[in-house]
């Protein structure tokens, strides 16, 4: 966790009812011993290194609970560092009991959110069209914020243009705002990155997009890095082949693969967590090579963001990366 300071070492946080922090389970977590309720709203967090590692793995209106990586006993104070959908988080609770490496504790009275400070930018592949003068072309993001998004275009445009873009998101038909080109450059041969800035937007675009956002951020939420074994199908293939997952969140894959890929590619993916298996499909959003000492391409770092899944499949997903993350503390 690392905190946001306004430059002069104070920290830059609002409070927040925990039921409104959107706390998620399998998030790594610090915790501290704490002499009040005060220590999270006051200072710097103490180091890492001098807490316990921890993985929130059960949050309820009741009931928040952390497993250990040690079943060393903890204070009956704790101050607690993880990350919620709305940014880093910080709060202090009373422990209940502990039983082993599992710590039951009180819900907080207040949740305190490090503010960001940029306007935060979330991975999402959603169709976008992009209409200028002189073209019109149809893509998928990269990512998007309150603010603005991002894509690869198969054509320059240039900056400080004014553009029309529509985004594909919810259920309610495309998000169309005027923007303008902020940057624009060649990532390859017909391939262009380009950032667009929000300048009008719909009444009540507003909201829906905020509520779009922090959806998407909480599907991407855990974060569990872990070599998986994946099977994979792009480029058209009638066969999947054999890959690996480097990181995997119930939004988004990292993929180590042995071709390369452009951002846009549809990629079918079957992955197995805890004996289950699971079906996605999903846009590439970014791909990169991965060299040798000797400066050859080994692989390629390939990351996916999955399309929606129904509510079922996707809660079911979650639960197997929550409890991938926790194999990976008792086994760290």
């Amino acid at each position: 966790m690392h905190d946001n300071t306004d430059g002069s070492g104070v920290l830059v946080a609002r409070r927040v009812a925990w039921e409104d922090a959107s706390l998620v389970e399998g998030t790594e977590a610090v915790l501290w011993p704490a002499s009040s309720e005060d220590d999270a709203a006051e200072g710097p967090l103490p180091e890492a290194s001098e807490g316990a590692a921890a993985v929130l793995s059960w949050v309820s209106a009741k009931v928040l609970r952390f497993e250990t990586a040690s079943p060393q006993p903890l204070a009956e104070l704790l101050l607690a560092s993880t990350l919620a959908v709305g940014g880093p988080a910080r709060f202090v609770v009373h422990k209940n009991y502990q039983m082993g490496n599992t710590a039951v504790c009180d819900p907080p009275g207040q949740i305190f959110l490090v503010e960001r400070r940029e306007l935060f930018r979330v991975l999402v592949a959603v169709p976008m069209s992009v209409s200028t003068g002189t073209m019109k072309c149809s893509v998928h993001s990269i990512d998007c914020s309150s603010g603005g998004a991002r894509a690869y275009l198969p054509a320059p445009v240039d900056v400080g243009s004014q553009v029309v873009v529509e985004l594909g998101i919810g259920d309610d038909g495309p998000l169309k705002a005027e923007t303008t080109v902020r940057h624009c450059r060649k990532v390859k041969e017909e391939l262009w990155v380009a950032g667009f800035e929000f300048l009008n937007l719909p009444a009540g675009a507003d909201r829906r997009l905020s509520q779009f956002l922090a959806l998407q951020e909480r599907r991407l939420m855990p974060r569990v890095s872990s070599v998986t074994l994946v099977e994979y199908r792009s480029h058209g293939r009638p066969v999947f082949r054999e890959g690996l997952a480097n990181e995997l969140t119930p939004g988004s894959l990292v993929l180590g693969l042995h071709e390369e890929h452009l951002p846009g590619d549809l990629v079918e993916v079957n992955v197995r967590l805890r004996r289950q298996s699971f079906a996605f499909s999903g846009r590439v959003v970014a791909s990169s090579p991965v060299l040798d000492d000797n400066q050859v391409v080994v692989r390629h770092k390939v990351t996916v963001c999955l399309d929606q899944q129904v509510r079922a499949t996707e809660d079911e997903f979650r639960r197997a990366v929550r409890d991938l993350a926790l194999e990976k503390l008792a086994s760290g």
